[in-house]
């Protein structure tokens, strides 16, 4: 604990500390180009208060959703918004006749690249486990009982880049500024993922595991590893026989990328790969939503990264 070295702790205090000055609680609206260069940028402040602030490099860094949208809004549209994917989980529980305690440990302590997707060990505090825990009513209260007798584990998997991030009209478009559905490919790849954590759950010792579907799937030990035998083909033709699309599943994402991406290519990128926003002299993006594909794993060692990349590009602007 307190080791993580964020922004707050490294380049925030280092800008101010070399006169850079922080406005909280402001919200960019508008880049304001002339020709090939932006010369300011539009902003609310929280009390409803417009400001302008004129600037020799303008670097967009709002995140893979909001750089896109803020782009958008600023009238730079070429290819803006493509390419979007996300890192998307989804948890296999399992209940075993001991005690595990598994809430007293750190949340995420183990993971296996299983190449095409990772499996991550991970437990959450009473709220969120009830909210993945598959049942209704009794039955639901009934398992979260067993909460100390539970453990879990997730299938992370880094998407097709087939998102599209666009600007939401006056009234707010009900499903939000993206646009994406998990490609069948990639469907198909969290079902064996699912079917393998279930196997690993059977293999310690689970008396049952539980998908983290929509509808209640229980799978127990007597039908699947009877006797402590597992049986794996019957395994994956139960996961293949209850996930047909990804409205069976909860699905999350934390990780969002894409959006922006970078090729040096203007018809494919947003950015080149010096970061620079294809047509402007000036004008750069350094976030997630450079990201061309998924990376599969948590990103923010690689966005620090980018971002300590990035600056010899901005300053030389």
């Amino acid at each position: 604990y307190a080791r993580r070295l964020s922004v707050l702790e490294t380049y925030l205090p280092q800008a101010t500390a070399r006169g850079a000055r922080l406005i909280p609680e402001c919200h960019a609206v508008q880049i304001v180009t002339q020709r090939d260069r932006a010369v300011s940028v539009r902003a609310e402040l929280a009390d409803g208060r417009a400001i302008e602030v004129r600037a020799g490099t303008v670097v967009v860094a709002c995140g893979t959703i909001g750089s896109s949208v803020l782009l958008l809004k600023s009238g730079i549209r070429r290819n803006v918004g493509s390419r979007f994917s996300c890192n998307v989980a989804t948890p296999v529980l399992a209940r075993f006749a001991q005690r595990l305690d598994a809430f007293e440990s750190l949340q995420m302590t183990a993971f296996v690249d299983a190449r095409d997707f990772l499996l991550e060990s991970t437990f959450n505090p009473p709220m969120t486990f009830a909210a993945i825990l598959p049942g209704w009513f009794e039955k639901h209260f009934d398992r979260m009982r067993a909460y100390d007798r539970f453990a879990s584990a997730g299938v992370v998997l880094g998407t097709a880049a087939n998102g599209q991030v666009k600007r939401c009209g006056l009234l707010r478009d009900l499903l939000g500024p993206v646009d994406f559905r998990l490609a069948p490919a990639d469907l198909e790849t969290l079902k064996r993922g699912i079917a393998l954590l279930a196997e690993l759950h059977f293999a310690a010792g689970a008396e049952a595991a539980f998908p983290g579907t929509f509808v209640d799937h229980e799978m127990s030990a007597a039908r699947f590893a009877p006797g402590g035998r597992i049986d794996r083909a019957a395994i994956e033709r139960h996961v293949a026989e209850i996930v047909h699309r990804p409205e069976d599943l909860t699905l999350n994402t934390a990780h969002p990328q894409g959006g922006n991406p970078m090729s040096d290519r203007p018809d494919l990128g947003v950015v080149d790969s010096a970061f620079r926003v294809h047509g402007f002299a000036n004008l750069f993006v350094c976030d997630a939503s450079v990201f061309p594909t998924s990376i599969g794993i948590n990103p923010q060692l690689t966005i620090m990264a980018l971002a300590d990349y990035a600056w010899r590009h901005c300053i030389a602007a």
